[in-house]
Order: structure tokens, then C-alpha cells, then sequence
């Protein structure tokens, strides 16, 4: 089963701007592709570009 991600950990992966909350960001991304994937929805990615 895929891991969804939101539009708070794709901009924080993105910005990296908060030195506690992007390696939050960065080990869910990592665990999520290691065990099944992951999915971003089309919003998350609209929002993620303003």
C-alpha cells in the first residue's frame, strides 16, 4: 500500500526550512519508499508549486 504525503511534508522537503521538522519530513519520506511507495495527489502538488 502506498503512503500518502501532504502538502506540509512535500514543502518541507522542498524548502527545508526548519532544522527539526525536515528530518521529520525526510525520515517518512524514506520510510515510505522503502516499505511500499508513495503517493502525492495531484492537489498536493498544485499547492506545493505556488
Amino acid at each position: 500500500m502506498l503512503k500518502t504525503l501532504d502538502t506540509n511534508v512535500v514543502v518541507r522537503l522542498l524548502i527545508r526550512d526548519d532544522p527539526q521538522q525536515t528530518p521529520i519530513a525526510e525520515r517518512a519520506f524514506l520510510e515510505a519508499i522503502a516499505v511500499s511507495g508513495v503517493y502525492i495527489p495531484d492537489v498536493v502538488v498544485a499547492e506545493s508549486m505556488r
